[in-house]
């Protein structure tokens, strides 16, 4: 496996506050105390659910414990074929995720703007109601809390959440610019939350795929998030994907829902590999940022955002897909990025990898 360098300048990053780790019995609420979101400005919270309930159970947090009717949300999401979008107003929590059946599993990206003095604002990205290789849903919720006073010092989480759920909140850490990510380690200020383990360009000829291995996916390399720029050197619809542990089973599902000229849409389906974008044509860009859930014991999940086919100023679609890998017991150590053909992963593209420091 090939590792980045962590001597990069930043300006901001991000570091873990708090982590529920996987809970070992389930629970109606879980509170994330001791915050000060007008310092910490933003959090970002990930959350692994396992449903505990039979019924159809919707998702939701508070902050400061407010449960009056000074939240909204509008969403739109996938689910096979259909495309459904609501909003809310007056609504007493923010709402961000959604399962129906026991074991059934969501994972959820929400982005927090914290700081007071304008109403705060969350964008949550969710692939929910998992079980095997279907993928219930996928939704983007865009939230609001209509309070611009109060600094924010709880998150209060509440649902019926079963064994294994995990709630992970990363706060922004502002640093003066032009110091590097080691040094501020060292003098212990500073522990970055996102730490690069591979980095790879294509250059000199085009590639079908690329591996990283060595990864530990019960241990260090719990959760993961890719990040790709893809050049398609095929003169076709070219797919690229990601592979866990070289399985090539139609063991993986995929519920996507996107927007393509004037059109919303909707597909679900199941693959050989989980999905992570696509072009129409030859020298199309596609730029992904995949967040993957690896940790054995459950379904494995992704949620991604997608550019599809960038070709001057034209876009083909932009798209947000959830995808699960049916394999709940074998520990992840390698994944290979796959294209459909020889060759189409062209020249220039780009493959990140971090892990989050758990």
């Amino acid at each position: 496996m090939k590792t980045g360098s962590l001597e990069g300048f930043v300006d901001r990053t991000w570091q873990i506050v708090h982590d529920s780790g996987e809970l070992a019995a389930s629970v109606t609420s879980y509170t994330i105390s001791g915050l000060d979101g007008d310092t910490d400005v933003k959090y970002r919270l990930i959350s692994r659910v396992v449903s505990n309930n039979a019924g159809g159970l919707n998702l939701n947090f508070r902050f400061n414990g407010d449960s009056g009717a000074n939240y909204g949300y509008q969403y739109v999401d996938g689910s096979s074929a259909s495309v459904t979008a609501n909003r809310a107003t007056n609504d007493t929590a923010v709402s961000f995720g959604y399962s129906s059946a026991i074991g059934n599993v969501n994972l959820i990206d929400s982005l927090i703007h914290a700081k007071s003095g304008t109403v705060r604002t969350v964008v949550t990205k969710s692939a929910m109601n998992i079980n095997g290789t279907s993928v219930g849903y996928s939704r983007l919720f865009g939230n609001s809390w209509n309070n611009t006073a109060d600094n924010i010092t709880s998150i209060t989480l509440w649902s019926d959440f079963g064994i294994g759920s995990r709630f992970i909140l990363l706060k922004e850490v502002h640093v003066p610019s032009g110091l590097r990510t080691g040094e501020l380690d060292i003098r212990g200020t500073l522990k970055g939350a996102w730490q690069e383990v591979y980095r790879h360009t294509v250059a000199g000829s085009a590639e079908t795929s690329i591996t990283v291995s060595g990864l530990l996916g019960n241990t260090k390399d719990q959760i993961l998030r890719v990040r790709v720029r893809w050049v398609n050197a095929n003169n076709s619809d070219e797919g690229f994907y990601i592979r866990l542990n070289g399985d090539g089973g139609t063991n993986c599902g995929y519920q996507l829902v996107y927007g393509q000229n004037a059109s919303a849409l909707a597909a679900r389906g199941t693959l050989t590999s989980m999905y992570a974008g696509s072009g129409v044509a030859l020298n199309n860009i596609n730029h992904t940022e995949m967040l993957l859930y690896l940790k054995s014991g459950f379904v494995r999940t992704g949620i991604s955002e997608v550019i599809n086919g960038i070709s001057g100023t034209t876009i083909i679609n932009a798209m947000l897909a959830g995808s699960s890998w049916n394999n709940t017991a074998d520990e992840i150590t390698h994944i290979d990025i796959l294209s459909n053909h020889t060759g189409a992963i062209g020249i220039g593209s780009e493959f990140v990898i971090e892990r989050l420091n758990l």
